[in-house]
């Protein structure tokens, strides 16, 4: 580990910033942000990469999810199997239950936040994190504040 965040996971290469590295094949951060998940390349900007098979972000944006390109520009870009947002804060990647509160759920196996942290990951059970993220747009209308993708 060479700057002040930390490395988790299987295979991972190497951190040149102050973010953090979680999951397996991760190359490298370049930049202030967060890479998690599977088979990502590189973080260009500050902005987050998480999921599978992600390329670059070029913004200050973040990608989740599987097979996404590039976010060009501040948008945001989730995944799949999003179960339900039950406060102001995201769900990404697979299998995700529900966020009980600001946080972001994210990672594998996770069972529970309960301080300002995040979840990460696959088959995640609740965050009760007080960690503040608005949603970036308005979701579905099958009930408010839920997306059930």
């Amino acid at each position: 580990m060479a700057a002040t965040g930390n490395i988790y996971g299987e295979q991972v290469a190497t951190v040149a910033a102050t973010g953090n590295i979680y999951g397996e094949q991760v190359a490298t951060v370049a930049a202030t942000g967060n890479i998690y998940g599977e088979q990502v390349a590189t973080v260009a900007a500050t902005g987050n990469i998480y999921g599978e098979q992600v390329a670059t972000v070029a913004a200050t944006g973040n990608i989740y999810g599987e097979q996404v390109a590039t976010v060009a520009a501040t948008g945001n870009i989730y995944g799949e199997q999003v179960a339900t947002v039950a406060a102001t804060g995201n769900i990404y990647g697979e299998q995700v239950a529900t966020v009980a509160a600001t946080g972001n759920i994210y990672g594998e196996q996770v069972a529970t936040v309960a301080a300002t942290g995040n979840i990460y990951g696959e088959q995640v059970a609740t965050a009760t994190s007080t960690a503040s993220r608005s949603l970036p747009w308005p979701l579905p209308a099958t009930a408010a504040g839920h997306d059930q993708r």
